[in-house]
């Protein structure tokens, strides 16, 4: 069956709107962000989960340049409008040529108990590792030595619950999550 070359792009061009459509719905002065998704209050943050105002204020969402691109991006904790999940996401700026916002991690709403996110500035860490191999990330791609080793971070990093990182990697274009960075 012959199609067209102009039919066929007319064609890909509406299913790309309607899927992109479907999910994105920008405004001009936020951020594109799913509407599945809402921040949570600060009443069910402290009645629900027993945060603190402190918690609130500190760890419900951070801000840095997280793909590298020296624009400010968000992590931002957050539930669904229908109450079946907790997720943290990437708001990307919208002057990057990247999709407006990213999910790393969900899990059930309870998990707001105890999940807080905070941020690493761009440095050398040593953290601790499990294999001799070097990581995506290791200094000089050093070994683990003694159960730890160091890292170079090139980016603003999310941490979770002060022991597991979000980390850019440019290469991949994406998050790669680094557990036990302490």
């Amino acid at each position: 069956m012959k199609t067209s070359i102009p039919k066929t792009i007319l064609l890909a061009v509406i299913w790309v709107m309607l899927c992109a459509g479907s999910w994105v719905q920008p405004t001009e002065n936020q951020h594109a962000i799913s509407n599945d998704w809402r921040f949570p209050t600060e009443n069910e943050l402290i009645k629900n989960w027993k945060w603190t105002l402190k918690e609130i204020k500190e760890n419900l969402k951070v801000t840095g340049d997280f793909d590298g691109d020296r624009i400010m991006d968000e992590a931002k904790l957050m539930v669904k409008k229908d109450h079946s999940a907790m997720g943290l996401l990437v708001v990307f700026s919208p002057k990057t040529d990247m999709e407006y916002w990213m999910l790393l991690d969900f899990g059930t709403p309870k998990t707001l108990k105890t999940y807080r996110i905070s941020l690493k500035k761009p440095s050398v860490y040593q953290v601790s590792c499990q294999t001799k191999e070097p990581c995506l990330f290791c200094e000089n791609k050093q070994p683990c030595k003694n159960g730890e080793r160091s890292i170079s971070i090139e980016t603003s990093t999310i941490v979770v619950n002060n022991k597991d990182a979000f980390i850019w990697n440019k290469k991949r274009s994406g998050f790669l999550e680094l557990l036990n960075f302490s």
